[in-house]
C-alpha cells in the first residue's frame, strides 16, 4: 500500500507542477504582451477603426447636389478620441484652393476653443494627414480614415482626404464656402465625431452646415475628461 500511495503521490505532485508552470507561463506571456503596448504606444493592437467612404448608386451622379460628403462604413460603439484636444497636422497637398479650406476649416475649429489644430511642416511629426485625392468611382467628396489603439481607444493616427473631383469641379457646384465645410467636417471625424441628421456640420450629405454649437458641445463632452 505504501508502494501505491509513493506513485500515486508523485503522479499528483507531478499534476500539480504542471499546472503551476502553465499558469506561470501564460501569466508572462500576459505580463509580456502589456509591456510590450506600453512600451511601443499600442503600435501593436494599432488597426483601421473607420473608413467615412463607400460607393453609392449612380443617381447621385446624375443629382450634384445630393453628392454626400462622406459615408461611414464602420464605427465604434465608443467613441475614439486623442488624448489631449489638440493634434498636429500635415497638410500634404499643394492645390492653394484646398490648402486655405483645410486652414480655414482648422481655424473654425480652433475659436471654438474645444479643439486645437496646429499645423506643422514636418509629415513625420503629424497625427492627422490632410491632402487631396481624385476619384471619380465613389460618390463622395471626402473620407477620413483613422487608427487607433484598441486598449486605450485612443486615435495614433488619422488621414483627411478631399475630392477634387467633385470640389474643384464647376458642375457639381461647391463654392468655396461649401469646400471649407467639408473639411470641417473631414476634420471632425479626424477628432472622433461621427455623422448626425442634425444641423450639424456633420451631416452626411451637402456640406451645407458650418461648425455649429452642437458640435461645439459634442467635442467639449468627449474631451472633458483628459
Amino acid at each position: 500500500m505504501r508502494f501505491i500511495w509513493r506513485i500515486v503521490s508523485t503522479i499528483l505532485r507531478l499534476l500539480f507542477g504542471l499546472v503551476r508552470l502553465f499558469v506561470w507561463t501564460v501569466s508572462l506571456a500576459l505580463i509580456l504582451f502589456f509591456v510590450g503596448q506600453w512600451m511601443t504606444g499600442g503600435q501593436l493592437s494599432q488597426v483601421p477603426v473607420s473608413s467615412y467612404l463607400t460607393e453609392l448608386p449612380q443617381r447621385f451622379l446624375n443629382n450634384p447636389t445630393e453628392i454626400p460628403t462622406d459615408l461611414v462604413t464602420s464605427q465604434s460603439d465608443q467613441r475614439h478620441r486623442w488624448d489631449q484636444n489638440q493634434a498636429l497636422v500635415y497638410i500634404s497637398t499643394e492645390d492653394s484652393t484646398m490648402v486655405s479650406a483645410y486652414r480655414d476649416a482648422m481655424r473654425q475649429w480652433n475659436q471654438t476653443g474645444v479643439f486645437q489644430f496646429i499645423e506643422t511642416d514636418d509629415a513625420s511629426l503629424a497625427q492627422i494627414e490632410a491632402g487631396v485625392y481624385v476619384d471619380s468611382q465613389v460618390s463622395a467628396a471626402g473620407e477620413t480614415k483613422s487608427q487607433t489603439n484598441l486598449l486605450t481607444n485612443r486615435l495614433n493616427k488619422a488621414k483627411v482626404g478631399l475630392n477634387a473631383h467633385y470640389l474643384s469641379n464647376p458642375y457639381y457646384g461647391y463654392s468655396y464656402e461649401r469646400v471649407v465645410n467639408t473639411a470641417a467636417h473631414e476634420l471632425g471625424h479626424a477628432i472622433g465625431l461621427d455623422h448626425t441628421n442634425e444641423e450639424s456640420v456633420m451631416q452626411p450629405a451637402g456640406s451645407f452646415y458650418s461648425i455649429q454649437a452642437r458640435d461645439i458641445e459634442v467635442v467639449r463632452q468627449l474631451y472633458q475628461d483628459q
